[in-house]
């Protein structure tokens, strides 16, 4: 047996605890055994504790003496199995991991936790990985051992961490604040992510590319390395004969992509990476580096050196220098990644620059009294100038957002508008014309309009940015609320907002469906606690969000009838710009159906579960009433040849045929009893023969486990059932047959993409045969001749009887059918219900 056995999804099973037995066994041979056979014994264990998957430590309890590691653990770690002999737990984890360390090491000890998460373990060359540990507690030679078994989770937590610092860095350029100083928080972030010493970012200005921001590189060094132009005793820039600016250094190389790809200090995205500068100089040329090199970074004692472009829409804007004294610092996924994370920093970049520099023409315009407003692709309003909130008469700039040009201007313009947009796309710029705009009170004012068009930041879609003298827009307010009205109005959900205080000043037409209104009026003004079964669970609520800002939950609505209805309530607090909370918004869901069809599943599950009771009673019955029958026949015999056998002598004795006599009468009941537990046997499966339409069952069925499904992540689908000739037999039987299999695959189901359980049937050579095909892994080849036997089960003990697929070998053999199972393990597994077209029919 090999430990993969005793564990499942990197967790070990309850019955671990069969690798304590084999300690306990191995110490007990150690006492009673030959030394040849406890040799053996030792043979086996170590065959297991060398193979197994996972590493594995033995320590001692009280003194955390490492006793034995197996081959995955010294790989892990970096040592010897003898080196590890000579360690203890302190020495394989950092020092300011060890308090929690041991705490852990002391509850496992104890028997309070079997699997500590994240814990970081130092490896021989001070490396560190993270590892779930689950243990053992192991007594040998009356000595208490812990048996750690140590599963590397790092690829994850790395993993983890990029998603973690790809958000960090999406949040960053989301924040109100200058690009230099959000520069500095990325690359800080990046420092923290990567542990090294330096990163700095290169930006360009005019022809050069200068530090704009740096982290950990010394004032010397940004002195020495900050110009990368190549200049004339002019102090002008050179030109290649490209035309492009002559870079210096591999800054420069990497910049300028003048480089070989093939090179294995290049990458295909164009960046440079070496884990030793020292080995790097010594083993290359400057040729084959690509021109010549300062070797700042090796003379500063760095070794470690990746330098990332930066780009995008634009082409290279930059460069992301990270540098470290150790070596090593890098591998190609962390390379791929630093690239990705140059991606994302330079459309970024150049998204903040194009903002600020479009505020910078706001405020400019905003002097010189004229309106700037841009429009996205979609022709909808994105961002104005104060002075176009005064042109168009409203209060400030976001009031204006999301309006379209058919609100900004009268219907007799629009023609002209796109074509002047049109034209703005293939030229780049928005000629000057004349126009007329609607104010915010519906007026008419004449303007004149020019513009320009540009690219967006993210997908290359046109923006148009246009400056226009008397503009506004046309009853923006009106239309805003018209179509957050038209929108909220139309949501299946009920929508209510309310003011601080709780009191609806909004609801749509599917909360007044809901709890049974017909007129807003009804309820417009009243608190929200009046609507619900519970008014103290209600104002819970509206006190949650009122400290937290947003609360889900499950709540009992009282119709304006007075009956009740289960909601489920997800809510949150508006704030203005300012953070000041203005109104509660909140969306409903009636759940009654969900909850009452869940109700309808558990009901039929432990009606299931009654059946295979009785069925367990009843086979339980049959067996002890056949294996009884022949014992208490011989008994029953036996006392009767006695009994004739004391007739027969000439001095009878009384007592002993008294005697006698008793115990035959005891068999008889003892027979009788027997007799009881065949006939509840027999009266058990007694079935109720009707007709019966295999594809209403099965639609039955699956409706009942559809939720089970959907939250295990299986599909169940039914296929080809409605040419399908009727049975006859008991609808009770086949309603348990279908649920068995059914719910055995939503139980087998693992949550992978694309699982699903397929029903089908066909008639073929006189019978009708159904399957059910899966896709959830299959069955172990050890247990496919085990899966119709009574009482045997997969699950963990207390989740399954082990009589379902038994009960459906039985139910399809009363049907005069058969049932087997084929399955490749890994993939799935498919069962096969045969019955006779003509015979099934019962009387």
């Amino acid at each position: 047996m090999t430990l993969e056995e005793w564990t499942t999804n990197g967790q070990p099973q309850q019955d671990s605890g069969r690798l304590r037995e084999r300690f306990a066994q191995l110490e007990q041979a150690k006492r009673n055994q030959t030394d040849e056979e406890f040799k053996r014994s030792e043979e086996i264990f170590g065959a297991i504790f060398d193979n197994a998957a996972d590493g594995m430590l033995l320590a001692d309890v009280e003194s955390k003496q490492l006793h034995m590691g197996n081959k995955v653990i010294c790989r892990m770690l970096g040592y010897s199995p003898q080196e590890i002999k000579n360690l203890r737990v302190l020495d394989i984890h950092r020092d300011e991991d060890l308090p929690y360390v041991i705490e852990q090491f002391d509850r496992q000890a104890r028997g309070e936790s079997t699997l500590a998460r994240d814990i970081p373990v130092k490896r021989k060359d001070g490396s560190v990985f993270y590892a779930d540990v689950n243990s053992i507690p192991i007594t040998l030679a009356s000595r208490e051992y812990l048996l750690g078994i140590f599963r590397d989770i790092t690829k994850s937590k790395n993993a983890e961490k990029k998603q973690e610092l790809r958000l960090q860095i999406l949040e960053t350029f989301q924040r109100q604040e200058s690009l230099e100083r959000t520069c500095r928080r990325i690359i800080s972030l990046l420092k923290g992510h990567l542990n090294c010493e330096a990163v700095a970012l290169r930006m360009r200005d005019g022809d050069d590319y200068p530090y704009y921001v740096n982290n950990g590189f010394s004032r010397r060094f940004i002195e020495s390395e900050n110009n990368l132009c190549a200049r004339d005793e002019k102090g002008n820039c050179l030109m290649g004969s490209d035309g492009r600016p002559v870079l210096a250094c591999m800054c420069g190389i990497v910049i300028n992509s003048k480089f070989d790809r093939a090179k294995p200090f290049f990458t295909e995205e164009g960046s440079f990476w070496t884990n030793s500068t020292t080995e790097l100089l010594a083993s290359t040329t400057a040729e084959s580096r690509g021109g010549a090199t300062r070797n700042t970074c090796n003379k500063h004692g760095y070794e470690s050196v990746a330098l990332i472009p930066v780009t995008s829409n634009c082409g290279n804007t930059g460069l992301l220098q990270i540098n470290a004294r150790r070596r090593d610092l890098f591998s190609s996924e962390r390379i791929k990644f630093l690239e990705e994370a140059g991606r994302l920093i330079g459309i970024a970049i150049e998204r903040k620059k194009s903002e600020e520099e479009l505020v910078k023409s706001a405020t400019y315009l905003d002097t010189m009294g004229e309106a700037l407003v841009v429009l996205d692709a979609k022709r909808k309003l994105i961002r104005a100038n104060e002075a176009a909130v005064r042109l168009w008469g409203y209060d400030t700039p976001e009031e204006m957002l999301n309006l379209t040009c058919q609100q900004l201007f009268p219907e007799r313009e629009h023609e002209k508008h796109y074509i002047e947009m049109e034209e703005a796309v293939a030229t780049g710029k928005i000629r000057p014309f004349e126009t007329v705009v609607f104010t915010k009170d519906g007026r008419e004012v004449p303007a004149t309009a020019c513009g320009t068009a540009m690219k967006d930041f993210n997908g290359g879609l046109p923006v148009f940015v246009g400056v226009f003298r008397d503009i506004t827009e046309f009853k923006e307010t009106q239309e805003m609320l018209a179509v957050k009205e038209a929108a909220i109005a139309s949501s299946m959900s009920g929508i209510a907002i309310a003011d601080v205080e709780g009191d609806l000043t909004y609801v749509n037409n599917s909360f007044l469906k809901m709890w049974g209104y017909q007129d807003e009026n009804e309820v417009l003004g009243r608190n929200a606690v009046e609507f619900w079964q519970k008014p103290d669970e209600a104002s819970e609520v509206v006190k949650v969000l009122r400290d937290k800002g947003a609360r889900m939950t499950e709540l009992i609505a009282l119709r304006k009838d007075g009956s009740t209805f289960e909601v489920q309530l997800s809510a949150n607090m508006v704030s203005d710009e300012n953070g000041r909370p203005i109104c509660m918004m909140s969306s409903f869901v009636d759940v009654s159906e969900f909850r009452r069809r869940e109700k309808q599943l558990r009901e039929y599950r432990e009606k299931m579960v009654r059946v295979e009771r009785l069925a367990s009673i009843g086979t339980v019955a049959a067996t002890m009433a056949h294996k009884l029958t022949q014992p208490l026949t011989v008994i029953n015999m036996s006392l009767e040849s006695v009994l004739k056998s004391l007739d027969m002598t000439s001095f009878p004795e009384p007592v002993a045929r008294k005697r006698l006599e008793e115990s035959l009468k005891q068999v008889s009941n003892i027979t009788a009893i027997t007799d009881r537990f065949r006939n509840f046997a027999r009266k058990s499966s007694k079935p109720i023969v009707r007709e019966i339409d295999l594809k209403v069952v099965a639609e039955r069925i699956v409706g009942y486990l559809s939720e089970s499904a959907r939250r295990a992540g299986i599909a169940l689908r039914i296929k080809d059932l409605e040419d399908l000739p009727p049975v006859y037999w008991d609808m009770n039987d086949f309603e348990q047959l279908f649920f068995s299999l059914v719910d055995n695959a939503v139980r087998a189901a693992s949550g992978k993409d694309n699982e699903q359980l397929v029903i089908s049937g066909v008639v073929k050579d006189g019978h009708i045969e159904l399957q059910f095909s899966d896709n959830c892994g299959g069955i172990a080849p050890e247990d496919l001749d085990k899966v119709f036997e009574p009482f045997f089960t997969t699950r963990p003990v207390g989740q399954g009887t082990g009589l379902g697929l038994s009960i459906v070998q039985e139910i399809v053999s009363r049907a005069r059918g058969k049932v087997r199972v084929e399955s490749k393990f890994g993939e799935g597994s498919t069962f096969f219900i045969t019955l006779p077209v003509d015979g099934n029919r019962m009387s």
